[in-house]
């Protein structure tokens, strides 16, 4: 627990010393934790490699870590914490017949044969045996080669104990040995550690598969050399243990365990009750246990709508009012900043031209003799007669104090500014923006449940509906420029009216003729609003109105509103499922004939592909019953030109 509490840091290992002996087992899986959270993810051990790489002469493993640890800028550990050498202590103290030997002499193998890192991914060789130089790691080194040897004669011996018919045994003795006569060669053999190393030159003996393996940093593990039957013992072993501890079963080569020191509740004694009661009793045996903690109710942060607060729009606005103008003045407050800081930059761009002002200054020069004299055309001997004095007069360029003054001040509050703006919103903003937003979605689903309700409910749903619609159109009248400026006021009233739009407005007949409306009246939000504007679905005449007033949009200045109204009109689609007659289509095309005057047969870059879509109009209602339209089209066209 202290090794979590610390966080990892270097010094804190898992094991209180260089190995564990009695418990191998966590010995491993600590040394490993160890490894990756000290070595590998800090990148400490690529660092040592690359040090001990590029020392010329003696290699010194403390200045190798040293340098590391200030390269890292982190606390320097002892050398001995180095995983080469736990790994190779933790082999050294673990018992020949232990399962995870070879294990932990893989784990050693993987950092004495590690190749140094390098940034073209080059192998540039290893620095395994510079850990072992000088007189202490040399002799640490031969105690290493010395429980090689001592492993492998183990095994030799085993595999001549091996009983005949225990084939499998036999020929996994067999494996184990010539592996860790393997390792013994591969610590005493120098060219490992080369750059030039070619496996496939290497004998049989050095198995290349495992070298390749190992000079790769497979770290899988070689479970093959694992003594499973040795495991599935001690496991057997340690359960039959426990067993006996707790009274389950009486071992009887245990002298620790007496038929008199059973518990009360004995299978002896209990052997006729079901096993209901003798469980019962048994726990009744134990002390009682404490009760759970008084269950303490918390306050909902964001109290949640009641469903019949949809049925009422006042009750709904109500309930909304206060989190709107939370939202809505925070926006503002951020407008405010925004404007603020674009003054300071402004102003600031003003100022820096007068920072530095030419001032006309004289400087005067002394021009010394640099030679004792000459001889003149006469042969008489001239000589310095003073020095000289020169004028030069300059523009210099010099600071003005004042100007100095106005920079410092306007970028200090340049900086104050942009750290309040830095500033995370207040609760109660987060707060009102979740509780709108979680309204709007337990109105939307107050609305689809009742309608999947069928008649029973209509007259809820249709109360619900029109408080859907109308705050729709709330929201679109609080959108402004200063909520637009500010991304996330912008995303939730984004967010808000999509989703109102979606389940209230889109597909609705009723809602078509208000919403071109709000558009109108609204250019901005044509983008927002357009996705939920179907006129398709509407009633011929309620169509033929809509499309009037989008020709007497288009004949103003703001064509891309022309355009995405226009857009929503599937003419294609209205002809073969409106079926409008003679009259309807007449007026039809008197509409787009007055588009096409207004806009000209020569239009403006702006109007062009306006024009093309009229056109196209025009040519889908010709093809409507061909020819039944072609004298109102060429009567519109006679007219209009």
């Amino acid at each position: 627990m202290s090794w979590v509490s610390s966080g990892g840091i270097v010094g804190s290992p898992l094991l209180p010393g260089t190995s564990c002996p009695e418990g191998p087992w966590f010995a491993f899986f600590a040394l490993e934790i160890e490894q990756e959270e000290l070595e590998e993810k800090t990148g400490l051990w690529r660092e040592v490699q690359k040090e001990l790489a590029s020392m010329t002469g003696k290699p010194s493993v403390d200045a190798a870590l040293k340098k590391a640890c200030h390269t890292l800028k982190r606390p320097v550990p002892p050398s001995t914490m180095l995983s080469i050498y736990r790994w190779s202590q933790q082999a050294l103290d673990t018992p020949l017949d232990h399962p995870l030997l070879p294990l932990f002499w893989q784990k050693f193998f993987l950092q004495f044969l590690a190749r140094i890192p390098s940034p073209s991914g080059q192998g540039v060789g290893g620095v395994g045996p510079k850990f072992f130089e000088g007189m202490l790691n040399l002799i640490y080194l031969k105690r290493i080669k010395k429980k090689l040897q001592e492993c492998k004669e183990y095994y030799w011996t085993s595999m001549d104990e091996c009983k005949a018919e225990d084939a499998e045994r036999h020929s996994w003795l067999e494996s184990t040995s010539k592996m860790i006569w393997t390792l013994g060669v591969w610590l005493e053999e120098p060219r490992l550690h080369e750059a030039t190393l070619y496996l496939p030159a290497l004998p049989p003996l050095y198995n290349a598969e495992k070298l390749a393996s190992i000079l790769q940093g497979d770290k899988t593990l070689w479970l093959e050399f694992l003594d499973y039957k040795s495991i599935i013992e001690e496991q057997k072993k340690s359960a039959q243990q426990w067993e006996s501890s707790q009274f389950r079963t009486i071992c009887p080569n245990s002298p620790s365990v007496d038929s008199k020191q059973l518990p009360v509740f004995s299978h002896s004694r209990d052997e006729g009750k079901n096993p209901i009661e003798r469980i019962l009793m048994r726990l009744q045996s134990y002390d009682t246990p404490k009760g759970p903690p008084d269950l303490k109710s918390s306050k909902a942060v964001l109290p949640p709508l009641k469903p019949e607060t949809f049925q009422s729009q006042n009750a709904t606005f109500e309930a909304l009012r206060e989190s709107l103008r939370i939202v809505l003045e925070y926006a503002q407050l951020y407008a405010l900043r925004m404007a603020e800081h674009n003054a300071l930059d402004c102003s600031f761009l003003q100022i820096v031209p007068s920072l530095y002002s030419d001032v006309k200054t004289e400087v005067t020069l002394q021009a010394t003799c640099q030679s004792e004299g000459y001889a003149n055309s006469h042969h008489n001997t001239v000589t310095c007669a003073g020095p000289a004095t020169i004028r030069i007069k300059i523009r210099e360029a010099r600071v003005s104090e004042r100007t100095e003054h106005m920079i410092t001040q306007n970028r200090t509050d340049c900086e104050a500014l942009i750290t309040r703006a830095m500033q995370p919103p207040p609760l109660k903003v987060c707060a009102s923006s979740v509780q709108i937003e979680q309204s709007i979605k337990g109105l939307t689903d107050e609305y689809l449940s009742l309608q999947n309700q069928g008649v029973t409910e209509a007259q809820s749903a249709h109360r619900v509906r029109n408080v859907g619609v109308e705050l729709f159109y709330h929201l679109v009248s609080r959108y402004n420029e200063d909520l637009a400026v500010y991304p996330p006021t912008k995303q939730l009233f984004t967010t808000c009216l999509e989703n109102l739009g979606q389940v209230f407005i889109s597909g609705e007949e009723c809602e078509c003729e208000r919403l071109l409306s709000c558009m109108v009246q609204h250019p901005r939000l044509a983008g927002l609003l357009g996705p939920h504007f179907t006129p398709t679905v509407a009633a011929t005449p309620v169509f033929l109105t809509m499309y009037k007033s989008v020709v007497d949009v288009s004949v103003q200045p703001n064509s891309d509103l022309s355009f995405v109204l226009l857009s929503k009109f599937d003419i294609g689609q209205w002809l073969a499922e409106g079926k409008p007659t003679l009259s309807e289509c007449d007026e039809f095309i008197d509409s787009v004939g007055r588009a096409l005057s207004a806009i000209g047969p020569t239009p403006a870059e702006e109007k062009q592909i306006l024009h093309e879509m009229f056109c196209n109009h025009l040519r889908l209602v010709l093809k409507h019953k061909f020819p039944l339209h072609f004298n109102a089209l060429n009567n519109d066209e006679t007219t209009s030109k």
